[in-house]
């Protein structure tokens, strides 16, 4: 059988050009395939392996530090990038301490209990802080913007005019809330059409949504969050009779 330390050079001489996947899957293959590689590499060391190549210090060597330290090793990478596969601090990554950073990476760091990975699913993450009071709500509404600028533009304005396609129009609203000190908060708001026939929302809760309106005539639009509420006045009427003009104004 082939020794360990010739075939570990082998392949560092091969690996020097290739991609830094291909690095640490040869020298894996190499770990597994090879009956005793690595045990034999950690053998010959004089001193009980430590933590090698350990760069965040988290008990673990991943392949992304296996990377690290292929690369200090091929000297395309300092070794002050991760000082931990230095082992014996002469200032070089040789192949016997690659060695024990692989066999750390299959075998987990002496004295660390190995992870188990748990098959129950993470906590959900909460959001602290103190509940925002607000004292307003403003709705914007999506105007395509072309020519040099594109994209779209969101804007307030007292009265909100658009121009459909046949005799359907939907507009993209936002509900912005204000808080006690006049600063803009970003709310998940109630919506409800009062004439769900003529005015259609989707989703009906949430800060952006779709109003859709479905032919001419007048209706309002809640908007509710925090206790406070806003009240949209739809109007919709014939463009050029062969559209429509939807007005939406707020107050």
């Amino acid at each position: 059988m082939i020794g360990f330390r010739p075939l570990a050079m082998r392949y560092m001489r091969h690996a020097r050009g290739a991609p830094f996947d291909m690095r640490v899957g040869l020298l894996l293959a190499i770990a597994f395939v090879v009956p005793g590689f690595v045990s034999e590499g950690v053998r010959a060391q004089s001193s009980p392996p430590e933590c090698i190549g350990d760069c965040y210090g988290d008990g673990a060597v991943t392949i992304d530090e296996l990377v690290t330290g292929i690369n200090i090793a091929l000297g395309s990478a300092g070794v002050e990038q991760c000082p931990s596969f230095d082992a014996n601090h002469d200032g070089f990554v040789t192949v016997d301490e690659m060695l024990q950073a692989v066999s750390v990476a299959l075998n987990g760091c002496p004295g660390v209990p190995t992870r188990t990975p748990s098959l129950s699913p993470p906590p959900t993450p909460t959001t602290a802080g103190p509940v925002v009071s607000l004292r307003d709500i403003k709705v914007a509404f999506k105007m395509e913007r072309g020519g040099t600028y594109g994209g779209p533009l969101w804007v307030t304005p007292a009265i909100y005019s658009q121009v459909g396609q046949g005799f359907e129009c939907t507009v993209e609203a936002r509900a912005n809330g204000v808080d006690t000190s006049g600063r803009p908060v970003e709310v998940s708001a109630a919506w409800t059409a009062s004439d769900p026939g003529m005015v259609t929302l989707s989703p009906t809760q949430g800060h952006q949504i779709s109003i859709t309106v479905h032919g001419a005539g007048q209706s309002t639009v809640q908007v509710s969050a925090g206790g406070v509420s806003k009240e949209l006045s739809i109007k919709a009427t014939p463009y050029l009779d062969t559209t429509l003009l939807v007005e939406i104004s707020q107050r």
